[in-house]
């Protein structure tokens, strides 16, 4: 092996990675998540914690992490969101790289190792993979179902991976970030799509993104997350504004991904409807059903557009939205 090679390796697997990890009570899944972080094979990691006020055992969770763990900083602050908790773990971070990672979420003991491997095999400033649920009393793979295939893209290719979810999700959850992407980078507050908006911040500054045919990235079903909670709030509809907001980015640079742009709205609509009590919020309900129903066509006929989803809207030709809903749950 020549030196340069060598020197190659040894800067690929020493860079500093920091990890961010905002919690707020999730005592039941925080054990696994930090058990998962701790044990990555690669090594050369800041693990940040920021406790959004938490009122259960989730402090007592991570100072008994963070005793046995150097790598671990801990941070608490009053609750004030899941914006503010990565803002604050921003500006701690010392890391050439950025991973967020949900508190009841867990990774492969390689996820680190893999994502870190494309970036600098590929040069791009972000590195992303597959997600998939698992259950609760489930275990992380020791290593991910990797193949060793990279899908290599510019920009405009990695928002449309991001608008339509087919190689990764939406949110920050699953991807590596070089951290220059976010400087002075300020997070909404809003605890809904907040990731969603602030992956796609990560994207449009970035240059040439790299997806992994890998599962790397696991979520646990908490229904007591702020996303899945049946308690709504017109911060909910802060979704729907992000992805016009989004809309408008794309038809000024983008315009072969307006048709995707809009239907990502519709898309939006669609989970809001899914958690929503139409009898508390008819008016909310009507908003979302009329967006739905302009991309509808569009929609199902779009190849990119999930199978589930286009069961939905096949559905609502003959069955009124919150009926389809209340069906399934």
């Amino acid at each position: 092996m020549s030196d340069i090679t060598s020197r190659r390796l040894y800067l690929m697997n020493n860079k500093l990675i920091s990890v961010i990890i905002p919690a707020y009570n999730t005592e039941e899944f925080i054990d696994k998540c930090l058990q998962s972080v701790v044990k990555q094979t690669y090594r050369n990691l800041q693990i940040i914690v920021v406790n959004d006020g938490s009122e259960d055992g989730t402090e007592d969770i991570i100072l008994r992490y963070a005793r046995n763990d150097k790598r671990i900083e801990y941070y608490k602050q009053k609750n004030q969101g899941y914006g503010a908790a990565c803002q604050a773990a921003l500006s701690k971070a010392r890391g050439e790289y950025l991973a967020f990672i949900d508190s009841d979420d867990i990774i492969a003991a390689d996820y680190i190792k893999n994502l870190n491997e494309a970036i600098s095999r590929t040069g791009s400033d972000i590195a992303a993979c597959k997600i998939k649920q698992i259950k609760k009393h489930e275990e992380a793979p020791k290593t991910g179902v990797v193949n060793h295939e990279y899908f290599e893209t510019d920009q405009e290719g990695g928002l449309k991976e991001l608008i339509y979810m087919r190689r990764t999700s939406t949110g920050l959850a699953c991807k590596l970030f070089k951290k220059h992407l976010f400087k002075n980078y300020i997070f909404p507050k809003s605890n809904y799509s907040n990731d969603y908006y602030s992956a796609w911040h990560g994207f449009i500054m970035a240059s040439k993104i790299v997806f992994l045919d890998y599962v790397g990235y696991f979520y646990l079903q908490n229904q007591n997350s702020v996303t899945k909670r049946k308690i709504f709030t017109t911060e909910r509809l802060l979704s729907i504004k992000y992805a016009e907001d989004n809309l408008i980015y794309i038809s000024n640079k983008y315009p072969k991904l307006i048709k995707a742009a809009k239907n990502r709205i519709a898309i939006e609509a669609i989970v809001i409807l899914r958690q929503l009590d139409v009898e508390k919020a008819p008016d909310i309900y009507k908003k979302c059903k009329d967006i739905i129903l302009r991309s509808r066509v569009s929609m199902l006929f779009d190849g990119n557009i999930r199978f589930s989803t286009k069961r939905v809207l096949l559905m609502s030709y003959f069955v009124d939205f919150y009926k389809i809903y209340n069906r399934f749950k």
